[in-house]
């Protein structure tokens, strides 16, 4: 089948139906200079963005079927001669940055971070090593082992080493009933325990360049969240000492796109949650307080230097649902 040809650069946006994916097509949209082909697993009719692309698929799941998927996005990028592909589903992301060799044969440049980067921070485990090496100071403290658990002070936080959108995640009040949840292999392979912190939750989408050493971080503090642990209610504020830790952390793991960090900020100081290696869900608030998240991914796969932003920090945003006619 010969590529079609576009007059305009051709962009792949996956998981379309995803607030994350929205905000990417949106931004993408409102420049006028991308062809923009969108997919999800669910049918148009299901999915309010895909009135917002020039041509909609429906591809097979990224999380269910691995193979199948990354076989339709090759065909689907090599049939529309696709210059840029922008993927937002934890596993995908995983997924891509472990095949990057066949996209960049076809010329697609993933707009996702590094791949060291991806399958360090997708690990929850490596992750969490990784930290306690390079940024003890911030770290939560892990129970690495039920004997350690016996004497430990309850509650504490049990979060699988694979994980998205809060899913498995639990508070443990008793070391009886940890034994209901985990076993000691558990501990050492499928999941993080930790003790229990409570504080505001504070969100940062970073951006770094490692062509060029910029580096971008916009923090907000997280209102009022839903139960998968995306803000829908922030404030976006300016903390330098954050900022600089967060382009510190992205300058150790060589950051090379577009993350999200997540912290508690106790009495004692921000304790890292996690790194999440792809655009947030909340990052359609960054965007709207003037930061170029998605046209600086598209400058980082191009090699070119980061946008010069004006953020609007001390602003206040929210999220609510709309309705849309799709035929």
């Amino acid at each position: 089948m010969p590529v079609k040809q576009h007059q305009k650069p051709v962009v792949l946006v996956t998981a379309i139906g995803t607030a994350t994916a929205t905000t990417i097509v949106k931004e993408l949209r409102e420049t006028g200079d991308f062809y923009i082909v969108g997919t999800d697993i669910f049918p148009s009719m299901e999915v309010a963005t895909s009135i917002d692309v020039d041509e909609f698929y429906v591809a097979p799941s990224s999380v269910e079927n691995e193979e199948a998927f990354l076989e339709f996005v090759l065909d689907l990028c090599k049939r529309n001669g696709v210059n840029y592909y922008f993927a937002v589903i934890d596993e995908e992301v995983a997924s891509l940055s472990r095949n990057r060799e066949p996209f960049e044969l076809l010329g697609v440049r993933l707009c996702i971070p590094n791949t060291v980067a991806v399958q360090l921070c997708h690990d929850k485990v490596l992750f969490a090593s990784w930290c306690e090496e390079h940024f003890a100071d911030i770290c939560i403290n892990r129970v690495r082992s039920l004997e350690e658990a016996r004497g430990a002070r309850f509650p504490l936080f049990l979060k699988p080493t694979f994980g998205r959108a809060s899913i498995g995640c639990r508070v443990v009040e008793s070391y009886e009933e940890l034994l209901a949840y985990v076993t000691q292999a558990d501990l050492q392979k499928d999941v993080v325990l930790q003790e229990f912190v409570s504080g505001d939750v504070v969100t940062v989408d970073v951006v770094r360049s490692n062509q060029t050493g910029e580096c971008k971080a916009i923090p907000r503090l997280e209102l009022l969240r839903n139960g998968n642990g995306c803000g829908i209610a922030v404030e976006l504020f300016d903390d330098r000492e954050l900022i600089d830790l967060c382009c510190e952390i992205a300058e150790a793991l060589e950051i090379n796109g577009v993350v999200n960090m997540e912290f508690f900020k106790t009495p004692d100081g921000y304790k890292i949650i996690e790194l999440n290696p792809r655009f947030s869900a909340g990052a359609v608030f960054s965007c709207m307080a003037g930061a170029d998240l998605v046209l600086d991914a598209v400058r980082i796969a191009d090699e070119r230097p980061l946008g010069h932003d004006e953020i609007r920090f001390r602003t206040h945003f929210a999220k609510r649902y709309e309705a849309y006619e799709l035929d």
